[in-house]
């Protein structure tokens, strides 16, 4: 390695400003670093996407022009995209309670999903395409991950996100195949879910307009706002506001659960203390 690293300077040193390159040489030495770490390897495209990810590679730009340029390395557009996607389907698996029923049950998911991407039989993006549904359905059943996906969990989703319904078969499948639980992606009229959204805008406007003005009237407020924002069920709004941590801000309050974050406005008033 340190024959390749020197190789690299002298290529650097014709290609770059030397000033820039001094400065840079550092963080250089870290790209090199971690090929060392691989000895064996063939430093390819599926090799380096595979070790750094395509958002790490931005800052080895340098680098990596000396080995397209000296070891005839081609990264194509295709083979980033499909490392995007990889990635975004490793932070996907980050959006659930650790330790929770829930993130087992999709660790077992993408597990499935990530043999059959590495055969050959699924594409990447089919791969993030599947999880998103998953993760959405089993917050859906609890956002604290305590609970396998239920019938009412799934029909809630998809009157929230209707456009979700066919990505969700895959998901389907793995849990009728491994769990032996049965669940139907119906059709959700749309017109139910627009009679509900606006049944919580009045809802909202009710309580702003109400005399009251105690704990409970903000509870209301707070479980009527989470629904209408982030079109969540009653148990899943009164769930996130009895665990979430809250943070104040001047626009609204900040509910932070399981690596999501929900948003709530103020009501136009303030409770009594």
């Amino acid at each position: 390695m340190h024959q390749a690293f020197s190789s690299y300077v002298r290529w650097a040193v014709v290609h770059t400003n030397a000033k820039r390159l001094c400065l840079a040489l550092v963080r250089h030495a870290e790209f090199f670093t971690t090929l060392d770490q691989h000895p064996n390897a063939v430093w390819d495209d599926a090799f380096v996407l595979r070790v750094f990810g395509t958002a790490r590679l931005r800052k080895y730009e340098l680098p990596m022009r000396w080995l397209q340029d000296q070891h005839a390395l081609a990264l194509t557009p295709e083979a980033k995209q499909a490392n995007a996607e990889i990635q975004t389907s490793r932070k996907l698996m980050q959006s659930l309670p650790a330790g929770s029923v829930a993130e087992a049950v999709l660790h077992a998911f993408f597990d499935e999903l990530h043999a059959r991407m590495k055969a050959g039989k699924i594409k990447p993006r089919t791969m993030r395409m599947a999880l998103r549904p998953a993760v959405s359905l089993l917050f859906a059943t609890s956002p604290e991950g305590a609970a396998m996906p239920n019938q009412a969990a799934l029909n809630d989703m998809l009157r929230r996100a209707p456009g979700q319904r066919a990505a969700t078969s895959t998901f389907l499948g793995f849990l009728k195949a491994r769990y032996a639980i049965e669940l139907l992606a119906r059709q959700i009229p749309s017109h139910a879910v627009a009679d509900a959204r606006e049944k919580l805008g009045t809802q909202l406007s009710e309580i702003a307009n109400s005399s009251r003005r105690d704990p409970k009237s903000r509870m209301q407020w707070d479980v009527a706002a989470l629904r209408y924002f982030h079109r969540l069920s009653k148990r899943q709004a009164q769930e996130i506001i009895k665990t979430a941590k809250r943070a104040l801000l001047p626009s609204g309050d900040e509910l932070h659960m399981g690596g999501q974050v929900f948003w709530v406005p103020h009501p136009p008033w303030t409770v009594a203390s």
